[in-house]
């Protein structure tokens, strides 16, 4: 009970703050879809894995992003809500299309992967090889 209130405390809306819907949001978005190709990523390859020292820092910026813009618990509750994370789930799928992989062949999603640690994208930064 008391760690649930330390949530809600942490997460309470900053006086001045609107309420929002934040899956409506498109920074919070882009950081979930970013955490799901990641994951569609590493549990599509055995060749590469979550980055500890990488989803830290994702975290991290999702945390700080959601206090600054006054989100509370109330609001974060609607991250887990099956119709957010199935439409993220589609868009994750599309971005990974979108660079012409195939986000249910186990190859591609090496190959997609690969390229995006590369780069260095957001994707690429949470990732590492096994």
């Amino acid at each position: 009970m008391r760690l649930l209130s330390a949530i809600t405390l942490t997460l309470a809306p900053v006086a001045g703050f609107a309420a929002q819907d934040i899956t409506k949001d498109e920074t919070v978005r882009g950081f979930v879809t970013t955490s799901v190709i990641a994951a569609k990523v590493a549990n599509g390859c055995d060749k590469l894995t979550i980055s500890s020292a990488g989803l830290t820092v994702l975290q991290t910026e999702v945390f700080a992003y959601i206090e600054g813009q006054g989100y509370g618990a109330e609001e974060a509750a609607g991250l887990q809500d099956e119709a957010f994370n199935r439409e993220i789930g589609r868009a994750a799928d599309a971005a990974i299309s979108e660079q012409g992989f195939d986000p249910k062949n186990a190859r591609d999603l090496c190959a997609f992967g690969k390229k995006e640690m590369t780069k260095g994208s957001a994707v690429g930064s949470v990732l590492e090889s096994r």
